[in-house]
């Protein structure tokens, strides 16, 4: 019965506002972090049980998951941090930011 932030901060930020916004600068997709993947017109699961986030971003409209990618989503989290670090991106060795986007979507909301 307690609202779930993150569910809100999806909802209400993510995908509504940035992808309104994306789609009105002419973007075709928005692409996010997300540990989920899109088989036809549908969300599923991601690869990684474990890191899963379709639990947070289950009421994307459908329509919706065609302008949509989660190019993470067929991997698990450890072959994401390997493909860090074989291209040493900068971002190899952040821990997790859970609590920082829970913080700023708080305050947005």
């Amino acid at each position: 019965r307690t609202p779930n932030p993150d569910v809100m901060c999806n909802k209400e930020i993510k995908f509504k506002l940035l992808y309104n916004k994306a789609l009105e600068m002419g973007f075709d997709y928005l692409a996010t972090g997300h540990y989920a993947q899109i088989k036809g017109d549908k969300l599923i699961r991601s690869k990684d049980e474990f890191k899963d986030q379709t639990y947070f971003i289950y009421n994307i409209k459908k329509e919706q998951l065609e302008h949509i990618l989660f190019p993470i989503g067929g991997y698990k989290k450890t072959q994401i941090k390997k493909l860090a670090k074989k291209f040493d991106l900068p971002n190899q060795k952040r821990k997790e930011s859970m609590k920082t986007l829970f913080l700023k979507c708080l305050q947005i909301l």
